[in-house]
């Protein structure tokens, strides 16, 4: 009797299971190795997947998305704190900047921030969102600093001192706000620790590009 390979190491032993009903062997393709490798491959694209969700749903102006896919002005540095009125580009940078990030192999995610205030309005456990970022290599947190909640502060507080307190890098986050302004209106703690990580602000000025662009 012919021994069956797996189709994709071609070395190891196919898999066979006997059936006690039909009383005979059921064949396989793949070696049990080859078959856990397929599994949690799936389940990694899985994960990427979902991580690209927000990116895609982001609010990025159809009109220079793609100049924005292949190049990002900004120089590249460990973390960024992106600020300027609305519709100067500050979150389609921020999604290239992330999308950079995670065909390095990090895991990443944009949250729309409003969003997060919503999601913590209905009741959502602020500890959940924050051990879901703990487990990132790259966040964006996107239009942080209007409609802030007393809770909303705290899980940014939360989010902003691990990554200062882990010296991490890849926190990317767009605020109409400036720093100074989020530290006289909202919460200085936050304030001193983007400083601290960020050190210049990168301002985004000029014309309104979801009205402007032709």
């Amino acid at each position: 009797m012919n021994v069956q390979l797996c189709k994709i190491c071609k070395k190891n032993k196919a898999q066979k299971i006997w059936n006690h009903i039909n009383k005979r062997w059921t064949y396989f393709d793949t070696c049990k190795e080859c078959e856990q490798k397929e599994i949690e491959r799936a389940a990694a694209k899985d994960v990427a997947i979902k991580q690209n969700i927000r990116i895609k749903n982001a609010s990025i102006p159809p009109e220079f998305k793609k100049k924005c896919e292949i190049e990002c002005w900004l120089k590249p540095r460990g973390n960024y704190f992106l600020t300027g009125p609305t519709g100067r580009g500050k979150t389609h940078c921020a999604a290239c900047l992330l999308k950079k990030a995670i065909k390095t192999g990090k895991k990443g995610e944009m949250f729309i921030w409003p969003e997060v205030i919503q999601e913590l309005k209905l009741k959502r456990n602020s500890h959940a969102i924050f051990s879901e970022v703990k487990n990132l290599d790259a966040v964006v947190l996107d239009e942080f600093g209007t409609d802030e909640t007393d809770a909303s502060l705290k899980l940014a507080y939360l989010i902003i001192n691990y990554w200062y307190n882990e010296q991490k890098q890849n926190l990317i986050v767009t605020s109409n706000q400036s720093l100074n302004d989020i530290a006289s209106k909202l919460d200085d703690r936050i304030s001193s620790r983007l400083k601290a990580m960020i050190g210049e602000s990168s301002k985004f000025e000029g014309k309104n590009w979801r009205l402007d662009v032709k």
